[in-house]
């Protein structure tokens, strides 16, 4: 939310609408900006000079092989679509960011990383086919066996190429909806990183969160997370801890309800304020650290940017929500 500006927003359902939003861009010679679910850092999505086209219409999931976890989707099929879609068969996305609401094509687009990175690379490692639609029209199914230049250049292209409206994924066998989950809180980064590197071949995944107010001896000081998925046999209870109930999020916290705390936030959005939420972060992880390995499910623990709704609003100005005006699609 650092840019925004009025702008006309295509909503396209197919593909042929999506070819029709090209033709209309070249016939009035205005640029077309790809925009998915709006979750991209420095406002990517945003045009004041030319047509935003909203791909979050086109969100089926055409097929998904509950014995290979291989997913079929067109490109505006959300990461949450898509796990929700996958843990009731015992998969889960082998690759998602800190938040479920981008679309998969957005996602392609920017090729995204998680908290395994370091093990199994970013999204672009798992997709076995796209379908990408060029501005002059044409529909091109792409691999790395089959038009690999353009797979290739599509995956971590910004959108620049064209627009993806089918994607193949292979998604992960899990047998439990938790994870174990470990914590360790660090005095500064040099201890930070050993920690990390002696756990990557044990760890599945591995987060860290540092104190930035710190300095001297505990610069860099912060808290690590580590997971592991569960192995076969390990949750006595995997039809409960599978189902997408027990993935939902809490709605309150200390009662509140989630969608207001970013007012609280707000109020302590300043040196001392911060200063002071990174000591409290820190002290608990200590205390976390000491009761030891837990579990927690998959969402609570991929998904933190979504444990506070409209959290960035803390930061300051939440007025840009009216800046994209729609307007009816007319080829």
């Amino acid at each position: 939310m650092a840019h925004g500006a009025p702008a006309r927003v295509l909503r396209p359902r197919d593909v042929e609408s999506i070819r029709e939003a090209f033709a209309l861009a070249r016939r009035e010679g205005v640029t077309l900006a790809p925009r998915g679910g709006g979750n991209s850092y420095g406002d990517a999505n945003c045009t004041s000079a030319g047509i935003v086209l909203d791909t979050t219409r086109m969100d089926r999931i055409l097929a998904f092989d509950g014995t290979s976890g291989l997913a079929t989707c067109e490109g505006g099929v959300t990461i949450e679509g898509l796990w929700k879609r996958a843990i009731p068969l015992g998969f889960w996305p082998k690759v998602v960011s800190g938040t479920m609401y981008p679309t998969l094509g957005g996602a392609l687009a920017m090729n995204i990383h998680g908290k395994n990175q370091y093990a199994v690379g970013t999204i672009g490692e798992h997709v076995q086919e796209i379908d990408l639609l060029l501005p002059g029209g044409d529909l091109v199914t792409a691999s790395r066996e089959r038009e690999s230049d353009i797979f290739h250049a599509a995956i971590g292209g910004f959108g620049m190429l064209g627009i993806v409206t089918r994607v193949v994924l292979a998604t992960k066998r899990v047998h439990s909806g938790d994870l174990e989950v470990s914590a360790k809180s660090t005095r500064n980064l040099g201890e930070a990183m050993a920690w990390m590197e002696a756990r990557r071949t044990s760890a599945d995944y591995l987060v860290a969160w540092i104190d930035a107010f710190a300095r001297g001896d505990v610069l860099g000081r912060g808290l690590i997370h580590a997971a592991r998925h569960l192995r076969p046999g390990e949750d006595p209870e995997p039809a409960r801890t599978l189902a997408v109930t027990h993935q939902e999020l809490p709605r309150a916290i200390l009662g509140i309800s989630k969608g207001e705390v970013w007012r609280a936030l707000r109020l302590l959005n300043h040196d001392a304020g911060m200063r002071l939420l990174n000591v409290t972060k820190w002290t608990l992880g200590m205390h976390e650290e000491a009761l030891g390995p837990h579990r927690q499910s998959h969402a609570a623990f991929a998904f933190l940017l979504d444990f506070v709704p409209n959290w960035k609003w803390a930061y300051g100005r939440h007025d840009q929500r009216g800046l994209i005006q729609v307007q009816p699609f007319v080829p």
